[in-house]
């Protein structure tokens, strides 16, 4: 079979896939108004586009010339030169000028560049008879290298304003442009006007959809794991897309496809010796930029949106992201294996060693990879006497900021500073240790912390930050004493009993008067007394403006009047759908800003309101809380609902909100999540009324998306099977039974007893059908389950129901036992073969025929094996 995918350096037409750049190349030429600019970085297919767009738009009439602008001239009036020959050599309706252009560069050898250039394209454009001449300038960032690159960019500007109001046929003149260089950039001198008029053209990978139409084209039929494998190591990147299925062409002529079969392939194409384009020249670009290497950093840890519009184009430009303006994230897996963290710190270290690579990560609040290049020092290291106190401070504190506690508390301990010499760094080191200590649940410890900045008194911002977190932490202690002592604080700090050097800085005050305010209201609430709560609650609300989430919430929770308490969660609301708050963990600094906590709550608050407007205006923004999507924050916020609130109704209620939207593309409900959601609901609601959920409920449980089988999967079945044989439908009914039964190996063995409840129904199924043989080895099974496990094991059976159940096993066998003794009896034992025997008052037993042959034929036990 002949290969399609063939190491082209220019794609064929027939194998040649249309993106959403190739409209806009369309669009532009249609046009004429503007010049076009193809911002991309390198293997994107920017050529291909190019030459694409000449083949697949230029008309007879029309002349389409492509200029590789790599080809370095030595001044602009050869730059120049080099565009008109290239349209000449292309096309043979320039023949009729080229003699008069030809003979102008030697009679007129003194006319400016820009000039004579300005002359040919007017001759070249009368040449096309009101045709389209498209000049394609690529490579031009190679240009802007040269001394003269202003010059040919502002005579491209020039054709668009001067040049067609003095020369018509310049309206049947433009350019595209491509290179790995904003336009902005492009005009070196910024006296000169910028290149400011053409039209960003952004080349991004292939969408699923693209990727799919190029495997159509390339005949590649692949089942769908191995498609979905592909897409998630290349996500469309056009260059590493061809080579992965060039390589997977060849192998299926031997082997099927399979995703081991991706897998390997990539491995071997780009993660062993990343030589092979474009790894190697987005790897060899991040080695040497070390704004590009701070930035993929800040993406692998999610801090993608704090990076600027110059890092963000140069990350495009590199090839390392897609241009998108919701997030920055590298663009797929094989270029995220390539950049690996442990890539990044491995040439940071080389430049600077360890502890100048730790402190560089300090300086820039990188806590969790200051503190990575810290603990990879001490490995094989100590710290310099001289500066071991300073380094483990550091550690220590990027340890704590990395929610690192016992590493911080260790390393903090290690260090010390002379309280007269080096009070700044001393007491900073006691604030932290406070700090930590307080997250550790070591309440005496902190505050004894705390006390050494306060009784220290340097009256700056650490000292007052130490006092109003000893206040704050008192409060947590059940001595009455220190939540007097705490009182005593926060009523200093309300009526601005600070220093003056401090009552300069009014945000400063406003954040320690806020905090006093409201942890006042706190501790009127803890003495029942509502009305003060709530005037301390809105001193703290008016002085920040009702911008802190804490406040507002306490409000929400205190006030009576409904208009009111709707007036506060709305405003609340609105701060986040205007982008003014967004959510962060609880910091004990910042004790009033807006934490994953509060946003939780607050779905809560407006979901549990009449109106679900403002509820359904939230939901998208959930995914400030950094769950994989809107569903699974949602299922997690009703599970908290239910363990901290005890709020069973409102959490089933929110449950089924993500039920009603499973086909929500918003929503996002993987099938895991989809699985435990339809369980919680099966199991709370009335199957009854809701016969749909046990119908999904069941496709879950057979496609195994519920997770560990529990007693709610018990409790589901039950109740189904119960109602199903109260109608009647025998076969259904245990069609049910067995389905649960398949998974008894699954089942943990403390959950096992809940079987009894099972097989209570399958003995009644069997008794109504008549089918005694089943009935009795299902009553003995009954029996000896019952009497194996403890009741306490369950939490689905009480006492009655499990006796109700033995009695029902002991009671089949005692009416059914007499008509298959005398079966039993006519086979023939000999005396000394071990049977199993089972007794009608549970008990089983195996032992020699001749021990058991008289109860047996007075039927007090039968045969059970």
């Amino acid at each position: 079979m002949e290969k399609i995918l063939k190491p082209y350096t220019i794609i064929p037409e027939s194998l040649y896939v249309q993106r959403d750049a190739d409209k806009q190349v369309e669009s532009i030429i249609a046009d004429m108004g503007r010049p076009g600019y193809v911002l991309v970085s390198r293997q994107m297919g920017k050529t291909n586009l190019l030459l694409h767009a000449k083949s697949k738009l230029e008309r007879n009439e029309d002349a389409f010339v492509y200029v590789d602008l790599s080809n370095i001239f030595e001044t602009a009036k050869g730059c120049f030169q080099n565009i008109v020959d290239t349209a000449i050599d292309s096309y043979e309706k320039f023949d009729s000028v080229a003699e008069i252009i030809y003979r102008q560069r030697k009679e007129l050898n003194d006319i400016p560049p820009h000039k004579q250039h300005t002359n040919e394209l007017r001759l070249l454009l009368e040449a096309v008879q009101g045709g389209k001449l498209v000049i394609i300038l690529d490579e031009i960032d190679a240009l802007t290298k040269t001394s003269y690159s202003d010059q040919i960019f502002s005579q491209i500007r020039s054709m668009y304003f001067a040049a067609r109001v003095n020369y018509k046929g310049f309206n049947n003149l433009t350019y595209i442009l491509s290179g790995v260089v904003e336009p902005n950039e492009i005009i070196k001198d910024p006296k000169v006007s910028p290149f400011n008029i053409g039209q960003k053209i952004y080349l991004n990978d292939f969408s699923k959809k693209e990727f799919l139409d190029f495997l159509k084209i390339a005949k590649l039929n692949l089942n769908e794991d191995s498609i979905n494998r592909i897409y998630y190591w290349t996500h469309g990147n056009p260059r590493m897309t061809w080579d992965v299925c060039a390589d997977i062409e060849s192998a299926i002529e031997n082997i099927e496809c399979s995703p081991n079969l991706v897998d390997n392939i990539v491995e071997k194409l780009y993660l062993k010796s990343y030589d092979k384009a474009p790894i190697d020249n987005i790897r060899e670009l991040v080695s040497k930029d070390k704004e590009l290497r701070n930035s993929i950093v800040e993406i692998s840890y999610g801090n993608g949106k704090s990076i600027s519009d110059k890092i963000k184009s140069k990350l495009y430009l590199s090839g390392i992201i897609n241009y998108n303006d919701r997030d920055i994230i590298i663009k797929n897996q094989i270029i995220a294996e390539a950049l690996s963290l442990g890539w990044i710190r491995s040439i940071e270290e080389n430049e600077k060693g360890f502890i100048n690579t730790a402190l560089d990560y300090i300086s820039q609040e990188n806590y969790e990879e200051a503190f990575i290049a810290f603990e990879k020092y001490l490995e094989d290291n100590e710290f310099d006497e001289e500066e071991s106190s300073l380094y483990y401070y550091y550690i220590g504190l990027a340890a704590f900021r990395t929610n690192k506690l016992e590493e911080a508390s260790k390393y903090l301990e290690k260090s010390s500073f002379d309280k007269e010499d080096e009070s700044k760094v001393f007491f900073n080191l006691h604030y932290i240790k406070g700090l930590v200590y307080y997250y550790r649940n070591m309440i005496e410890e902190s505050l004894d912390a705390l006390k050494i900045v306060i009784d220290g008194k340097k009256n700056d911002e650490i000292y007052l930050r130490a006092l109003i977190n000893y206040g704050s932490f008192s409060m947590v202690s059940k001595d009455i004493e220190l939540k007097l002592k705490a009182q005593c604080i926060f009523e200093s700090i309300a009526v601005e009993e600070l220093p003056e050097k401090i009552k300069a800085n009014e945000s400063f005050v406003t954040e320690l008067k806020s905090v006093a305010f409201y942890n006042l209201g706190v501790l009127a609430n803890m003495k029942s007394d509502s009305d003060l709560a709530t005037e301390y609650f809105y001193r703290a609300y008016e002085i920040t403006n009702g911008k802190k989430a804490s406040v507002i919430i306490a409000l929400i929770n205190i006030v009576d009047d409904y208009d009111e308490r709707y007036k506060l969660i709305e405003g609340l609301a609105n701060l986040i759908i205007d982008n003014k708050i967004k959510p962060s963990e609880i910091n004990v600094e910042k004790p009033l800003d807006f934490s994953y906590e509060d946003f939780k709550e607050l779905i809560l608050l407006t979901f549990s309101l009449e109106d679900k407007t403002l509820f359904k205006r939230l939901v998208p923004y959930t995914v400030l809380l950094n769950y994989d999507s809107v569903a699974q924050c949602l299922y997690e916020i009703s599970l908290i609902n239910i363990s901290k609130n005890h709020d069973w109704d409102g959490s089933i209620e929110l449950l089924y909100d993500i039920y009603e939207n499973r086909d929500n593309p918003l929503y996002n409900l993987t099938d895991n999540v989809k699985g435990q959601v339809i369980k919680l609901l099966a199991y709370t609601l009335d199957i009854n009324t809701y016969p749909s959920l046990f119908e999904d409920y069941i496709e879950c449980f057979e496609k195994d998306f519920l997770g560990k089988i529990n007693f709610f999967d018990f409790g589901i079945f039950h109740k189904r099977i119960q109602d199903i044989i109260e109608n009647k439908n025998y076969s259904k009914a245990l069609y049910y039974v067995e389905l649960i039964k398949s998974v008894s190996n699954e089942v943990s063995i403390d959950l096992k007893i809940n079987y009894l409840l099972i097989y209570h129904h399958e003995l009644n199924i069997f008794s109504y059908i008549n089918d005694l043989k089943n009935g009795i080895a299902k009553a003995s099974q009954i029996l000896e389950l019952s009497s194996k496990y403890k009741l306490s094991e369950s939490e689905l059976l009480s006492i009655n129901n499990k006796n109700l159940i033995k009695k029902n096993a002991e009671k089949f066998l005692f009416i059914h036992t007499d008509k298959v003794i005398n079966k039993q009896l006519n086979r023939k034992y000999g005396r000394n073969d071990k049977i199993k025997v089972l007794y009608k008052n549970g008990n089983v037993d195996i032992v020699k025929f001749k021990k058991i042959e008289a109860d047996l034929k007075k039927g007090q036990c039968i045969v059970i094996d």
